[in-house]
């Protein structure tokens, strides 16, 4: 078995098999980089967990809160509420799953972000392509986002170079939408 960074962090949060756990450790115990870095990684989770702890009210806060809110509900006109007082237990997952649902309303948040800035992107103004065929083969072209300055130009153009050939054809000037940008 192979040890990485990945298999560290699922043996120190003990999420590995018995047979898994054994070879890790049997590999910790023959190289002191890896017992160095496993030695590391404890000390990191214990900050972090010490620090997520550090979060949580202790049960007279938590007490605390929940009384004054009820007292600023009671001062309202709202319905009397029953407020019963979970253990810390059904409190740390009352936490986790508000966290969840927090993750979940900023990831709906930033698709819906998303969808709507590309539908401002999508409401970009339409291109005008105006092109300018010559009976000699020749063409010109020239871009615009503005329909009455795309055909002004064309007008112009076809009016300022008004030429017939040998044969008696003129000039030809199409004027095309080139879609959403």
């Amino acid at each position: 078995m192979s040890v990485n960074l990945e298999t560290l962090h699922e043996y120190l949060d003990g999420e590995l098999s018995a047979q898994a756990r054994a070879q890790v450790e049997a590999q910790i115990a023959r190289d002191p980089a890896l017992a160095a870095l496993v030695h590391q990684l404890q000390q990191e989770q214990s900050l972090r967990r010490q620090v997520w702890e550090s979060y949580i009210p202790a049960d007279r806060e938590a007490h605390q809160m929940a009384a004054d809110c009820l007292a600023q509900l009671h001062d309202q006109t709202y319905a009397p509420l029953k407020v019963s007082f979970a253990s810390s237990g059904t409190l740390r997952q009352l936490r986790r799953l508000a966290l969840a649902a927090a993750c979940l309303l900023i990831g709906v948040g930033g698709y819906v972000a998303g969808r709507a800035s590309s539908a401002s992107n999508a409401s970009r103004s339409t291109q005008y392509v105006v092109r300018i065929e010559m009976p000699s083969g020749e063409s010109v072209s020239q871009t615009f986002t503005d329909y009455a300055a795309a055909q002004k130009f064309a007008r112009s153009f076809v009016t300022d170079h008004a030429a017939t050939t040998q044969n008696g054809t003129q000039q030809i000037a199409a004027l095309q939408p080139q879609g959403v940008f």
